[in-house]
């Protein structure tokens, strides 16, 4: 699942368009004439791309009209470079034909006119000029448009009016876990039914922050706990973590007779441990009310929480669910050994952003740094996490700037030396208290929802830390250093993946 087209895609678009556009120009006879040297073949050439750039940068407006009047040439190749210059030169009355060419059949053209859109239109204008035709969109166009929409202005009508066609099932589930209004829950319910059960998972995440614990709605997620698909299973034993009562315990108990995956497997597990601990208690408070839409909040380097009332709303949450709950743990904690993935998707991909440079001229609050942990599991809202080896947890918090649930774990290897794993951005039911001796496969949380201050502020995704050496004082925490220092190397960072084992079935 992707969060529409980003700027490295669109990057290696335009490189592509030279040979494209080269090819329409393919000399057949020495005495054949070639093509002129025009801005716009410059644009297509990767040698020359830089000084056409600043060439229509510098033009402006003035070749807007040239440029209007190529996006209707016959030539893909030309119409495709036409929409690329239009990124530098700009006009009002560029809007209109750049607009028609979102609901334009070739794939390549949608999303270099939504590039240039996105660059050039204020908030306001976008969403005047985007909102109406959204439901004509292409699907895959949809997925990038609404980052932008529900990063500004998230809108309830607009989810209903987009949910209301299949097609859009996707798109919407990505951000329907943030809406928890609950005229939401007929729809959500319906998208749970409908969708493919590679979807299912975030309309079960949906419903779990819509607080949807209506017995039709159990019975439906009780059966989802043998779904083939094990992210529902997981997220299925997820929903009774949160609203799940006595009744739900038998049911989990029964499946986990028959469940092999580690991940599902934890899920079912705390579930049942929370739950076993929740029927000890007198009374159970009720759920703090959601607000209709969670408020969006994006990390930008002010460590001050934005809103003291979201804090106390994750406290509610966590006291509503059971937590904290003592656990039984031995006193001695064995050496890890072979360790294993903190998520499911972590060898998902082959790269890893370990030791990634950030340049200055990025910006932001990480710029001119070095990325010392490993970021995995993107938009996997409420994915398990869990411990990679035995160990004692040492940090635990919730809702933190920048990091928000974030659980350091200090274990030994065979030769006894101390090293410390450090999992963040989890959401608010985080499992385990300072002291707590952990297992490994024991679920520490789930990841918080797409950009909330339950996960620090990103995109749900798992940042995931090896520190060789003991907690000590928990000093040493962080997420990226200054480069000189990295660079000194005994910083006592490493690269997760050369530490825990690949699945056999990843490999």
């Amino acid at each position: 699942m992707t969060e529409g087209l980003s700027m490295k895609r669109l990057f290696l678009l335009t490189l592509l368009l030279p040979s494209v556009l080269t090819a329409q120009f393919q000399v057949g006879s020495p005495g054949q004439q070639r093509p002129p040297d025009t801005p716009l073949l410059r644009l297509g050439n990767p040698e020359t791309r830089k000084d056409a750039i600043e060439w229509y940068r510098a033009q402006g407006e003035k070749a807007v009209p040239g440029l209007l009047k190529t996006l209707q040439d016959p030539s893909r190749a030309r119409r495709l470079l036409s929409l690329s210059a239009l990124q530098y030169s700009w006009s009002e009355a560029a809007v209109n034909p750049v607009l028609g060419k979102l609901v334009s059949s070739d794939a390549s053209e949608r999303n270099l006119a939504w590039a240039v859109l996105n660059r050039h239109l204020r908030n306001e204008e976008l969403f005047q000029r985007i909102e109406p035709g959204l439901h004509r969109m292409d699907p895959k166009l949809v997925a990038s448009v609404l980052p932008r929409l529900e990063s500004v202005e998230p809108s309830l009508e607009r989810i209903k009016r987009l949910a209301a066609h299949p097609r859009y099932a996707e798109p919407v589930l990505m951000w329907l876990p943030r809406y928890s209004s609950p005229d939401l829950i007929p729809l959500t319910r319906r998208l749970a039914l409908q969708t493919q059960s590679s979807l299912r998972s975030m309309a079960i995440a949906a419903l779990i922050h819509q607080q949807d614990t209506d017995p039709q709605a159990q019975q439906a997620i009780t059966a989802w706990l043998a779904d083939p698909d094990a992210r529902v299973r997981e997220l299925a034993a997820e929903y009774f973590r949160w609203h799940g009562d006595a009744t739900a315990i038998r049911p989990l108990q029964a499946r986990v007779k028959q469940e092999n995956d580690v991940f599902v497997l934890a899920s079912l597990n705390e579930a049942m441990r929370i739950l076993e601990h929740r029927a000890t208690l007198d009374s159970r408070s009720s759920p703090p009310p959601p607000p209709d839409i969670e408020p969006f909040y994006r990390y930008d380097g002010n460590r001050n929480p934005p809103q003291a009332e979201g804090q106390k709303r994750l406290l509610a949450l966590r006291s509503y669910a059971g937590y904290p709950a003592k656990r039984e743990s031995p006193t001695e904690v064995p050496p890890a050994g072979k360790l294993i993935s903190p998520t499911r998707s972590f060898w998902l991909k082959e790269e890893s952003n370990y030791g990634n440079h950030v340049g200055a001229e990025r910006g932001g609050p990480f710029a001119n740094s070095v990325h010392v942990g490993i970021d995995v599991s993107w938009r996997e809202d409420m994915a398990a996490v869990v411990a990679i080896g035995p160990g004692r947890v040492r940090h635990m918090r919730v809702g933190t700037s920048s990091w928000g649930g974030i659980v350091v774990v200090e274990h030994t290897d065979a030769k006894g030396d101390p090293f410390c794993s450090l999992y963040a951005h989890l959401g608010p039911l985080v499992t385990v208290q300072v002291g707590d001796v952990v297992a490994q496969g024991d679920k520490l949380g789930s990841l918080g929802r797409n950009y909330s201050w339950e996960n620090g502020g990103y995109r749900a995704h798992l940042h995931f830390g090896l520190h060789k050496g003991s907690y000590g004082d928990g000093s040493w925490i962080t997420g990226y250093l200054h480069p000189n220092r990295y660079r000194q190397g005994n910083h006592g960072w490493h690269a997760p993946r050369q530490w825990i084992s690949r699945p056999l079935s990843e490999r």
